[in-house]
């Protein structure tokens, strides 16, 4: 997870509505369950419990990090037990900014787990409206979700059996981490990049045309070498190449997004 960022039109309005149905749930327990997966993260599921029995549900995950960020969910678990669960701004300014937490100054760890306790808030928000909660956040409520079973790196590993059976259980879409296994930045070299044009022809024909494929260097190249790659993967018509390069860097963005038909998709801020 990448923390949070600066609230939309979607979150006013989710506000306001709050204000105006005068309803309120005291929030009763937070508890945080780590999933292991088959790649070796554990997932982080954080809980919001009212004493009226609705539940929301958040992801907090940071990458082999995980005990760490449940750890710091617990250790904010006291500054809004008894919270109103749908005055989600208050908390948020709170945890965020307040004296008492972080005062402005938490790090990733940090977010990541005001991340998992807002989003269990708007799932909480939207169970107790009885409405999806993605309109809270300005977000499109899409008719199918296309689920995006991850392969770390395509074809070479012991999951490449299940993420291919996935696909024919109606899954339509695959993610992979081709790029920065065979190329671990900040440059590349020509090596590298044969490598991996061999490992996506190899990836599209045991697929076909028709399943989406993606693919995420976790921010490893620096602006050019990011563009090399983009160009390379051009004829394998990815839906997007994410974190090609580092969020911090705009201009490389622009570099890459100018220079390759292949589709950047910017991190959450």
């Amino acid at each position: 997870m990448w923390g949070l960022g600066a609230r939309g039109s979607g979150a006013a309005r989710g506000r306001a509505s709050t204000a105006e149905s005068g309803v309120s749930l005291p929030i009763r327990d937070i508890t945080v369950q780590l999933v292991q997966s088959d790649c070796g993260r554990k997932w982080t599921h954080v809980r919001v419990h009212t004493g009226e029995g609705l539940t929301g549900i958040g992801e907090a995950t940071y990458s082999r990090k995980e005990t760490v960020v449940a750890r710091m969910v617990e250790e904010l678990k006291s500054y809004i037990l008894g919270r109103d669960a749908l005055d989600i701004e208050g908390i948020y300014r709170d945890l965020y900014s307040g004296g008492g937490t972080a005062y402005r100054t938490g790090g990733i760890i940090f977010t990541s787990a005001i991340s998992g306790i807002d989003q269990a808030l708007w799932d909480l928000k939207g169970k107790a409206l009885g409405a999806p909660s993605a309109p809270f956040w300005a977000a499109p409520a899409l008719p199918e979700f296309l689920f995006t079973p991850i392969s770390a790196d395509g074809m070479r590993t012991r999951w490449w059996p299940t993420r291919r059976g996935s696909l024919g259980e109606g899954f339509k879409a695959l993610k992979s981490g081709i790029t920065i296994q065979e190329a671990r930045g900040p440059g590349i070299s020509r090596q590298e990049l044969r490598n991996m044009d061999r490992r996506y022809a190899a990836l599209r024909r045991s697929l076909g045309e028709e399943v989406l494929l993606m693919d995420d260097p976790h921010a490893a190249f620096a602006p050019g070498a990011a563009l090399e790659v983009a160009r390379l993967l051009e004829p394998y018509r990815l839906l997007f190449l994410e974190e090609p390069t580092i969020p911090e860097d705009p201009a490389g963005y622009a570099q890459v997004r100018q220079g390759t038909l292949t589709p950047s998709q910017v991190p959450n801020a």
